[in-house]
C-alpha cells in the first residue's frame, strides 16, 4: 500500500481501515492477527549463508582461467604444476571466505545485540513492546529522539519537528501536522501528516496510526531494491578484464607459434607436438598466484579497518575504497 492515500484519509476512516480506535489503539487478539498476517516489522536483509560466501570466492573469471590451466596441465602429464595452481585456487578461496564469512557473523551478532522497543495503546494501556512485533492499525506514540520504527499517520501531535535527510538528503528538519491534506500527496518531503520509518524526531512528541510495516515501508522498498540490484565492483571488473587480456594473449601468442610453424618449420615438428608444446606455453602464461596475493593483501586491508572498527563484508571493495582520491558529502553527511 501507499503512503499517498492516507494523506487524505480522515481519522473515523483510519480507524475503520485497521480496525483500531484512537483511544484505545487495537485489541491483543486483533494485533495478533495482523501479526500472524504481515509478519514482524523487521526488513529482510540481504541474507547470504556460508555456501553463497564460498562459492562467491569462484566466481571470477581469472578463477576460471586457472581451473582451465591445471586440467590442461593435468591431461599433458604436468601433475605437480596442476596441483600447484589448484592449491594456489583452494588457498585463495579458503582465505577469502574465512574473512568474508567472519564479517558477515560480525554483523549478524551486531543486528542480535540490538532490540528497539517503542511505546503502543493496547487495549487502552499504554506498554512498551519490541519495535519488531508492530503492525497495521497500532497506535504508537512518539517523542524527541525515537526513530520511527515504521511508516505511520499522524493523529495527533505537539510542535513536531522530524528529521528526514535519511530519506529525502535535505538537512532542514520538517514540520508535520495531524489535520487531513487539501489533496493527496505522492512525493515524500509533501507528506506533512505522514512520519516514515527511519526518520528521526528532533522536537516536540506526537500520536500516529502505523499504515505499513517492513518491506511495505517507504525505506522497506528502498531496501528490497538495494537488495535485488547485482553490483560489481571497481575491482572484480579490473580483474575480469585482466583475464580476459590474458585470454587474448594466450590465443594471439597460439596463432604466431601456429603461422610460424606453418610458414617456416613445416615438417620439422609434428602437430601433436606443436598442439602439446602450444598448450604448455599458454598454461605458463598464466600468473597462478595472482589471486592469493590479491586476497592476502586484501584480508590484511581489512584487518587492518578491523582495529578501527570497521567490517569489511567483501573483500573487493577494500580495493575501491583504497582508490578514493576525493570523498564528497553533502550537507548531511551523505557521501556522493
Amino acid at each position: 500500500m501507499s503512503f499517498s492515500e492516507f494523506t487524505i484519509l480522515s481519522t473515523d476512516k483510519i480507524e475503520t481501515r485497521f480496525a483500531t480506535s484512537l483511544a484505545k489503539g487495537l485489541s491483543a487478539n486483533v494485533a495478533l492477527s495482523y501479526l500472524t498476517k504481515y509478519g514482524y516489522n523487521i526488513l529482510d536483509s540481504n541474507k547470504v549463508s556460508w555456501l553463497d560466501i564460498l562459492l562467491r570466492q569462484f566466481k571470477s573469471a581469472f578463477v576460471y582461467l586457472l581451473i582451465a590451466a591445471s586440467a590442461i596441465s593435468f591431461i599433458l602429464g604436468e601433475r605437480l604444476d596442476a596441483t600447484l595452481i589448484l592449491l594456489f585456487i583452494v588457498i585463495n578461496a579458503v582465505l577469502g571466505f574465512y574473512q568474508e564469512f567472519k564479517s558477515e557473523q560480525t554483523v549478524k551478532l551486531l543486528n542480535d545485540f540490538v532490540h528497539p522497543k517503542v511505546k503502543v495503546i493496547r487495549d487502552g494501556v499504554e506498554t512498551v513492546i519490541l519495535s519488531k512485533e508492530l503492525v497495521v492499525g497500532d497506535l504508537v506514540l512518539l517523542e524527541t529522539g525515537d526513530i520511527i520504527p515504521a511508516d505511520v499517520r499522524f493523529v495527533y501531535e505537539h510542535n513536531i519537528t522530524i528529521d528526514e535527510s535519511v530519506l529525502t538528503g535535505e538537512s532542514v528538519q520538517v514540520k508535520k501536522v495531524s489535520d487531513v491534506l487539501d489533496k493527496e500527496i505522492a512525493d515524500l518531503y509533501e507528506a506533512k501528516n505522514i512520519g516514515f520509518t527511519g526518520t528521526t524526531i528532533v522536537s516536540g512528541s506526537a500520536k500516529g496510526v502505523i499504515i505499513a510495516t517492513a518491506k511495505q515501508t517507504e525505506i522497506g522498498k528502498i531496501s528490497k531494491l538495494t537488495n535485488e540490484t547485482s553490483r560489481e565492483s571497481g575491482f572484480e571488473k579490473q580483474l575480469n578484464k585482466f583475464s580476459k587480456f590474458i585470454l587474448y594473449l594466450i590465443i594471439g601468442t597460439l596463432a604466431v607459434v601456429f603461422t610460424a610453424h606453418l610458414l617456416i618449420g613445416r615438417g620439422s615438428v609434428s602437430m601433436v607436438e606443436l598442439m602439446i608444446f602450444s598448450i604448455a606455453l599458454a598454461v605458463g602464461v598464466v600468473p597462478e598466484a595472482l589471486p592469493l596475493v590479491t586476497t592476502f593483501s586484501l584480508s590484511r586491508g581489512a584487518i587492518n579497518l578491523t582495529k578501527k572498527k570497521v567490517i569489511v563484508k567483501r573483500l573487493s571493495a577494500i580495493e575501491d575504497l583504497g582508490s578514493i582520491e576525493i570523498l564528497c558529502s553533502d550537507k548531511t553527511g551523505t557521501l556522493t
